[in-house]
Order: structure tokens, then C-alpha cells, then sequence
């Protein structure tokens, strides 16, 4: 009672000891560490791929709901169109978006958590709940919104699969997976074709796939190079979306790196997927269809590493994926403290770098996140925070130089797809 108490007057404060009773494992504390997750999604500027939804999000009031659902299934922002529209109707600032959006994704994690950690000692608890709070880029499920949550829905359907043999729920949040993203129907497509293969392969022959998708990651250049020509002679439309997509954001060979900073960044930010490739690889029982899916999918995003737009997603996917997988498995697994250690600070310093990577480059626009209307959530009891919403000028002032970076962008694709 007084917990929540004080969570009602300042969520902040109570998150100073709110880890610690999310331990106990009860519902009343995980709902109320999602709020406060929710509430930090809330205070995110909406910069760059935020401020795509934000316009999508203010046009709602000009049309239906149908209208409006229509034009989201065309562009795979189903969920996005529908959670856009209801709090645009009620005459919600977009924040509440970036709110929803959190809400529900946490939600969705920490009620499978909840289920997986039943027989887990506190102690073990705390670590493995830090471990999914550094994991879950909530910078990108409040920023970029629809390709994070898709992901999450897409985790928790095979969750649901794997772990609780319940199919019914692995086809609907398969379903709502690709309603939030389209890239959900390619996850779904390879997961049913992976899990097909798993059970044909021997152990020897998933160590060969992974041997050969690394082998593979270095002969990619040459393969873009082709794509690149063959691309420039494409169809206008259909050019930009394979330039977009498979050569990267400006339209030319992927540069995955423009800075030895930027380097440095991507680096350390995919040291918890590779120390999770590599325990489930030496320890890992590879007779167990469920690490084959996870060493086989792993293989897939490696082999995709060139086209950096594609591997993010699918990366990311393998990294939660193998998480949910070492958590399902936690009773079982013999995680000896160097392991522990390792995946702790390499999670550590993933969280820390999506901050720092966001920081920078929002700083461009003059912007921070911790900003004036950050503060103002940090300091204000919960049912005050209406009053902490950014501006649409204030929006639109602060992107600036993502539109002007947005332009170039777009220039340097048309030329190389010579439209």
C-alpha cells in the first residue's frame, strides 16, 4: 500500500527500490514498473523515425477510422494507425503514443517473465530482470515504435510456442506481429522454415551452417556491389525500396560504418548477442531443437550482416530471442559467474550506447534527453504528466537537421538508382 503510494506521488523515487519488489515477483509491481517504463518512453523526443510517426500521427484527424486503417495496412502500420487514431480522437498529444507503445510491449514481456522466473530464487531474479530491462531497447520502442514492438509481439508468440505449447497464441501475436511491421511475415516465414530444417539437421551440420553464414558474411561486398548495378537499372519505386532496404538508408553500398565512433558503437552493442552464440554453442545442447533454431537464426542474421537496414532487425530479433531462450532454460543451464558477468556488463553497455548513441544524434537538432520536459516527469506525481508534452512547433523546431539529413539522403538515392 504504501509502495504504491509513493509510486502515485513520484514514480522516479519509487524506482529506487522498485527493482528490488518486482523480485517478488508479483503482478501489482510489475504493472507498476511498467507505468514507470511507459512514463520514460513518454519523455523521449520524438527525433527522426519519431517524428515520420508524428506526422502520420497528426494527420489522423482527417480522416475515418477505416480511411485511416486502410492507409496503415498499405504502408504495415496497422497497429500504428489504430493506437494513432484512438488517442488522436480524444485530443491526446502524441506522447501518449510513445506511452501506449511501451506500455504494451513491456506488458507483454514482463507477463512471460512473470511465468518463466515461478521457480527462480529472488537473488536470480533481480539479475535476470536487469539483464531484460538492458536488452529491451526502450529508446527504440518509444522512438522507432513499430519495428521494436513487432519484434517483442513476434518473441512472445514463440514463447508461447516453445515454452507454453500453445499455438493458438503463436498465431495471433504472429499476426499482430506483422500488423505492426511487415518485416514480422519475413521473421515468421524463415522461423517455420529454421524449425522445419532444426529437425533434420545433426549437430555436425549446425556447426557447418554456422561456419559457412560467417564465411558468407565476408563474401557480401562483392554480392552488394552486383546488387548496386543491377538496382540502377531497375523500376524508379521499386529501386529506392531495395536501395533503402538492402543497400542502405542513402542508397548506395551498405555503409554500416561512417566513423571510427560509429564503429566502435555497432561493435559493443552486439557483444550480448555473441557471448549468447557462443555459451549455447560450447554449452548448449545441439540435439535440442530449440538452441538449433537459435544457433540456425543466428547464422541467418550474420549472413545478412552487409545489409545492415535488414541485419538490425533481424539481429535484434536472434538477441531476444536467445535471451527468452537462456531465461526459459534457467533451472537447466549451468551459468557459471564468468558467463554471468560477461553478459551482464556486455548488456550493460548495450543500454548504455542506445542512450549515448541517441544523445548524439538528437544533439544535432540542440536537443537532449534530459531536457526541460523530462525533468518535469521525473518531478511530477503520475497524474500530472499531462502537463509535461512537448509542443508541435517544439517538434517540428527540433528536427530541423534530421529533415535536412532526410533530403540529402533521399538526393543520393535517386542517384543511384539514376531516377
Amino acid at each position: 500500500m504504501i509502495s504504491s503510494f509513493i509510486f502515485l506521488i513520484n514514480p522516479t523515487f519509487w524506482m529506487s527500490f522498485g527493482v528490488i519488489e518486482v523480485s517478488t515477483n508479483s503482478r501489482a509491481s510489475y504493472f507498476k514498473l511498467v507505468l514507470f517504463l511507459s512514463l520514460v518512453g513518454f519523455s523521449i523526443f520524438p527525433w527522426g523515425d519519431g517524428y515520420e510517426r508524428y506526422k502520420v500521427f497528426s494527420d489522423a484527424g482527417f480522416y475515418t477510422l477505416t480511411g485511416f486503417l486502410e492507409k496503415g495496412l498499405l504502408q504495415g502500420d496497422v497497429v500504428f494507425s489504430l493506437i494513432a487514431y484512438v488517442i488522436n480522437s480524444f485530443g491526446l498529444s502524441y506522447q501518449y503514443v510513445q506511452f501506449v507503445f511501451v506500455f504494451i510491449g513491456f506488458s507483454l514481456i514482463f507477463s512471460h517473465l512473470r511465468l518463466l522466473l515461478t521457480k527462480v530464487n529472488q537473488k536470480e531474479r533481480i539479475f535476470i530482470l536487469f539483464l531484460v530491462l538492458f536488452l529491451v531497447n526502450i529508446i527504440g520502442l518509444a522512438n522507432n515504435l513499430r519495428y521494436v514492438l513487432a519484434t517483442i509481439f513476434f518473441v512472445c508468440a514463440i514463447s508461447n510456442a516453445e515454452n507454453f505449447n500453445n499455438n493458438k497464441k503463436f498465431v495471433l501475436w504472429s499476426v499482430l506481429a506483422g500488423l505492426t511491421h511487415f518485416y514480422a511475415f519475413f521473421l515468421l516465414f524463415f522461423y517455420l522454415l529454421i524449425s522445419f530444417i532444426s529437425t533434420k539437421l545433426s549437430k555436425s551440420n549446425v556447426n557447418k551452417v554456422l561456419f559457412f553464414s560467417f564465411m558468407f558474411s565476408f563474401v557480401l561486398p562483392v554480392v552488394v556491389t552486383a546488387l548496386a548495378s543491377v538496382i540502377k537499372s531497375g523500376d524508379g519505386l521499386i529501386a529506392r525500396k531495395l536501395a533503402s532496404y538492402l543497400l542502405g538508408g542513402d542508397g548506395a553500398i551498405t555503409k554500416m560504418v561512417s566513423s571510427p565512433v560509429q564503429f566502435l558503437n555497432h561493435f559493443f552493442k552486439q557483444t550480448p548477442f555473441l557471448i549468447l552464440i557462443v555459451y549455447f554453442y560450447i554449452f548448449g545442447d545441439k540435439e535440442c531443437d530449440r538452441v538449433k533454431n537459435f544457433l540456425l537464426f543466428s547464422s541467418m542474421s550474420f549472413s545478412l550482416l552487409y545489409f545492415f537496414s535488414i541485419y538490425l532487425r533481424v539481429g535484434y530479433f536472434s538477441l531476444l530471442y536467445g535471451v527468452f531462450l537462456l531465461i526459459s532454460t534457467w533451472n537447466y543451464c549451468d551459468l557459471r559467474f564468468n558467463w554471468k558477468c560477461a553478459l551482464f556488463v556486455s548488456s550493460f553497455v548495450y543500454f548504455s550506447l542506445n542512450f549515448v548513441y541517441f544523445e548524439r544524434i538528437i544533439s544535432r537538432d540542440n536537443l537532449s534527453l534530459l531536457n526541460d520536459n523530462a525533468l518535469c516527469i521525473v518531478a511530477s506525481p503520475l497524474f500530472l504528466i499531462d502537463k509535461c508534452t512537448y509542443g508541435e512547433q517544439e517538434i517540428y523546431e527540433g528536427n530541423k537537421q534530421f529533415m535536412l539529413l532526410k533530403m540529402e539522403s533521399i538526393k543520393r538515392t535517386m542517384e543511384v538508382v539514376g531516377s
